[in-house]
Protein backbone atom coordinates (compact mmCIF):
# COMPACT_ATOMS: atom_id res chain seq x y z
CA UNK A 1 0.00 0.00 0.00
CA UNK A 2 1.36 3.57 -1.03
CA UNK A 3 1.77 5.83 2.02
CA UNK A 4 -0.21 9.12 1.28
CA UNK A 5 1.28 11.92 0.76
CA UNK A 6 0.37 15.59 1.64
CA UNK A 7 -0.27 18.15 -1.10
CA UNK A 8 3.65 19.10 -0.31
CA UNK A 9 4.57 15.61 -1.08
CA UNK A 10 5.50 14.66 2.38
CA UNK A 11 4.28 12.29 5.06
CA UNK A 12 2.45 13.81 7.49
CA UNK A 13 1.97 12.05 11.00
CA UNK A 14 -0.44 13.78 13.32
CA UNK A 15 0.40 13.53 16.80
CA UNK A 16 -3.37 13.04 18.80
CA UNK A 17 -3.39 14.44 22.52
CA UNK A 18 -6.56 14.68 24.51
CA UNK A 19 -5.32 15.30 28.29
CA UNK A 20 -1.30 16.18 28.08
CA UNK A 21 -0.14 17.92 25.21
CA UNK A 22 3.21 17.85 26.33
CA UNK A 23 3.40 13.92 26.01
CA UNK A 24 2.68 15.38 22.25
CA UNK A 25 5.38 17.52 22.01
CA UNK A 26 7.63 14.45 22.84
CA UNK A 27 6.29 12.11 20.36
CA UNK A 28 6.53 14.32 18.11
CA UNK A 29 10.20 15.16 19.08
CA UNK A 30 11.01 11.50 18.78
CA UNK A 31 9.15 11.30 15.12
CA UNK A 32 10.93 14.25 13.56
CA UNK A 33 14.28 12.88 14.57
CA UNK A 34 13.38 10.34 11.60
CA UNK A 35 13.37 12.78 9.43
CA UNK A 36 12.13 10.77 6.35
CA UNK A 37 10.52 7.46 5.64
CA UNK A 38 11.81 5.13 2.59
CA UNK A 39 13.54 8.50 1.68
CA UNK A 40 10.27 10.36 1.77
CA UNK A 41 10.36 13.41 4.14
CA UNK A 42 8.16 13.40 7.25
CA UNK A 43 6.22 16.57 9.01
CA UNK A 44 4.51 15.71 12.05
CA UNK A 45 1.61 17.96 13.47
CA UNK A 46 0.02 18.29 17.05
CA UNK A 47 -3.47 17.73 17.10
CA UNK A 48 -6.10 17.77 19.61
CA UNK A 49 -7.84 14.56 19.46
CA UNK A 50 -11.21 16.27 18.56
CA UNK A 51 -9.53 18.48 16.10
CA UNK A 52 -8.68 15.80 14.26
CA UNK A 53 -11.38 13.22 14.37
CA UNK A 54 -13.99 16.35 13.44
CA UNK A 55 -11.59 17.50 10.21
CA UNK A 56 -11.10 14.30 7.92
CA UNK A 57 -10.24 16.03 4.93
CA UNK A 58 -6.50 16.29 6.32
CA UNK A 59 -4.23 14.15 3.98
CA UNK A 60 -2.68 12.09 6.49
CA UNK A 61 0.13 9.60 6.44
CA UNK A 62 -0.54 7.83 10.35
CA UNK A 63 -1.82 8.75 13.49
CA UNK A 64 0.09 8.60 17.14
CA UNK A 65 -2.01 8.74 19.56
CA UNK A 66 0.07 10.51 22.39
CA UNK A 67 -2.40 9.19 25.41
CA UNK A 68 -3.93 6.90 27.28
CA UNK A 69 -7.44 6.22 27.97
CA UNK A 70 -9.09 7.83 24.65
CA UNK A 71 -12.57 5.38 23.23
CA UNK A 72 -12.10 2.33 21.32
CA UNK A 73 -14.88 4.10 19.24
CA UNK A 74 -12.79 7.01 18.76
CA UNK A 75 -9.61 4.93 18.01
CA UNK A 76 -11.70 2.77 15.18
CA UNK A 77 -13.56 5.99 13.75
CA UNK A 78 -10.22 7.60 13.12
CA UNK A 79 -8.62 4.90 11.39
CA UNK A 80 -11.84 4.47 9.17
CA UNK A 81 -12.53 8.03 8.45
CA UNK A 82 -8.23 8.83 7.41
CA UNK A 83 -7.90 5.34 5.86
CA UNK A 84 -4.42 4.81 7.51
CA UNK A 85 -2.66 3.77 10.70
CA UNK A 86 -3.65 4.82 13.80
CA UNK A 87 -0.95 3.92 16.41
CA UNK A 88 -1.00 4.06 20.31
CA UNK A 89 1.78 2.37 22.56
CA UNK A 90 -0.72 2.16 25.25
CA UNK A 91 -1.66 -1.27 26.80
CA UNK A 92 -5.20 -2.35 25.61
CA UNK A 93 -5.59 0.04 22.61
CA UNK A 94 -4.87 -2.12 19.81
CA UNK A 95 -7.70 -4.54 21.19
CA UNK A 96 -9.58 -1.56 21.19
CA UNK A 97 -9.68 0.18 18.06
CA UNK A 98 -6.27 1.16 17.19
CA UNK A 99 -4.95 -0.20 14.06
CA UNK A 100 -1.29 -1.01 15.32
CA UNK A 101 0.98 -0.67 18.62
CA UNK A 102 3.01 -3.28 20.84
CA UNK A 103 3.23 -5.75 22.85
CA UNK A 104 5.68 -6.36 25.51
CA UNK A 105 6.14 -9.93 26.44
CA UNK A 106 9.61 -11.49 26.26
CA UNK A 107 10.80 -9.31 23.63
CA UNK A 108 8.87 -6.07 22.04
CA UNK A 109 6.71 -7.15 19.13
CA UNK A 110 4.44 -5.17 17.03
CA UNK A 111 0.82 -5.69 17.89
CA UNK A 112 -1.83 -5.83 15.29
CA UNK A 113 -5.74 -5.16 15.16
CA UNK A 114 -6.26 -6.90 12.24
CA UNK A 115 -9.83 -6.53 11.73
CA UNK A 116 -9.59 -3.17 12.23
CA UNK A 117 -6.89 -2.73 9.57
CA UNK A 118 -9.45 -4.37 7.48
CA UNK A 119 -12.17 -1.89 7.85
CA UNK A 120 -9.72 1.18 7.96
CA UNK A 121 -8.64 -0.61 4.03
CA UNK A 122 -5.33 -1.03 5.43
CA UNK A 123 -3.14 -4.22 4.49
CA UNK A 124 0.32 -5.59 5.65
CA UNK A 125 2.97 -7.84 4.42
CA UNK A 126 2.92 -11.05 5.07
CA UNK A 127 6.10 -11.09 6.95
CA UNK A 128 5.33 -8.17 9.49
CA UNK A 129 1.60 -9.96 9.88
CA UNK A 130 4.24 -13.59 11.16
CA UNK A 131 5.63 -12.15 13.81
CA UNK A 132 3.24 -8.94 14.87
CA UNK A 133 0.93 -10.48 17.80
CA UNK A 134 -2.61 -10.10 16.95
CA UNK A 135 -5.42 -8.62 19.01
CA UNK A 136 -9.00 -10.07 19.15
Amino acid sequence: MPAQRNADGVLEIAVAYRASEQAAKQAARALEQLGQVQEIALAVTILPVERLAANPERSLAAIFIANSGLEPALLRRLSERYQVLVFSPFEGDVAAGAVAGIHVADRILPAINLEQARRAGLSFKPFFLGIAQHAD
